[in-house]
């Protein structure tokens, strides 16, 4: 038997994760540790592979010189990727 999901679970499903994804969002950038570098906690915000948490010691840790959007982008490719989830079906 094949289960398929209603549009109400999938649209239900899609907000979850879009107010997730806000949440992560606000977690980076409300940390006192954004103070002088939001390009760095914006681009970090944008690493979807991070957890909030990950994401903010990153800022703690990084070079205090980063302002430039070309050095914040350079520094932030050098971060680790984290390995992909698998997916179950």
């Amino acid at each position: 038997m094949e289960i398929v999901p209603t549009h109400l679970e999938l649209t239900s499903t899609i907000l979850a994760q879009r107010a997730a994804t806000r949440e992560r969002y606000r977690e980076i950038m409300d940390a006192p540790e954004v103070v002088g570098r939001e390009n760095l906690a914006f681009a970090l915000a944008l690493r979807f592979d991070l957890p909030a948490d990950r994401a903010v010691s990153l800022l703690s840790g990084a070079p205090p010189d980063l302002r430039a959007v070309n050095d914040v982008l350079g520094w932030v490719e050098t971060v680790p990727r984290q390995p992909e989830m698998e997916t179950v079906q």
